[in-house]
């Protein structure tokens, strides 16, 4: 029987993402082992070049920017490509699902109504009045803070940030 290993970052939905992939390997023959949650990126990635696992689920532009942290490119044909560049030698993606994580900041139709925001740059003259919630990891990815700063001139004080885990802003 062929045997794999499937990862996951350890958040709730790359863990959900990893045992949907886990099942539907069983289903088609394979033993599947797992090591969910096992952390980051900077942890799975040598897990993946050590071969302790052999597959994780993973966001292309996200995977991009951690190889290429300067990377400016978004259309997704465009990430794929370049991904394959920047991936090193011992690493490879597979067709990547139609399904898509796309990342937003939102606010209360109250707060968009008042400031006129249709756009995350609007809201960048109100930086200093803007209070964000996200995961830890947030303020130093470049998908997070760092790109919404560069991209958009949002520029969040550390004062405003409020650290989150999967249950919600507290």
């Amino acid at each position: 029987m062929k045997s794999i290993v499937v990862g996951s970052a350890d958040f709730l939905e790359s863990k959900i993402v990893a045992e949907v992939y886990a099942q539907a390997l069983q289903a088609n023959g394979f033993s599947v082992g797992r090591r969910l949650g096992i952390g980051s990126r900077e942890t799975y990635i040598p897990a993946l070049k050590d071969h302790s696992i052999d597959l994780v689920p993973e966001y292309i532009g996200n995977l991009l920017l951690y190889f290429q942290p300067d990377s400016t490119v978004t259309m997704l044909d465009a990430v794929e490509l370049e991904l394959y560049k920047r991936l090193p030698g011992d690493l490879s993606i597979l067709t990547p699902s139609p399904a898509s994580d796309t990342d937003t900041v939102t606010v209360t139709a109250a707060t968009a109504a008042m400031w006129n925001l249709k756009t995350i740059a609007d809201l960048a003259p109100h930086s200093p009045e803007v209070k964000l919630a996200a995961p830890s990891a947030f303020q130093t990815r470049p998908a997070g803070l760092p790109g919404l700063r560069q991209k958009y001139g949002l520029d969040i004080s550390p004062a405003n940030f409020v650290a989150i885990s999967d249950g919600g802003a507290r």
